[in-house]
């Protein structure tokens, strides 16, 4: 019995977490979806899933890569949209594209805090996007990139 994880069942109604449904999330969570998004997607409580994942190893495995697979998602998405400010027409859609670009890494931070949590926060300033719609969308661009 050493080193076993030892998980009291407090009773109740099992949750049915099957095959099926695992596999599911996982899907879902390596799109970049987040744990919470991803069990009200398939229909599970938070809770269930850490009860599966503490007694399950080789679901706990599938887990983790699943996470790096949401991170590295996450950042593509990021760094299309910081790719798209350069073709960008009007400063409120380099504005946009911050604002989606900043969602991804702060995502990607709650997923993996240890690669992605330390980033610097970004400001574009609305009179810079309001005078010089090229400068901002170059600025965007940037600091985009910058952020990595």
């Amino acid at each position: 019995m050493a080193g076993e994880l030892m998980v009291i069942d407090k009773g109740g109604r099992p949750v049915i977490f099957d095959g099926e449904m695992k596999r599911a999330f996982l899907e879902r969570l390596s799109s970049g979806l987040s744990n919470g998004e991803a069990c009200w997607e398939i229909g599970i409580s938070r809770q269930a899933l850490h009860l599966h994942l503490s007694r399950d190893q080789g679901f706990r495995e599938q887990y983790e890569v699943a996470k790096t697979s949401a991170v590295d998602a996450l950042i593509d998405r990021a760094e299309e949209a910081a790719e798209a400010a350069m073709t960008a027409e009007t400063g409120a859609q380099v504005a946009g594209i911050k604002v989606f670009v900043d969602h991804c890494w702060r995502k990607a931070s709650r997923i993996a805090p240890q690669r992605w949590g330390e980033r610097p926060a970004v400001a574009v300033a609305a009179v810079v996007i309001e005078d010089d719609q090229e400068a901002a969308k170059r600025l965007a661009f940037l600091e985009a990139l910058n952020a990595r």
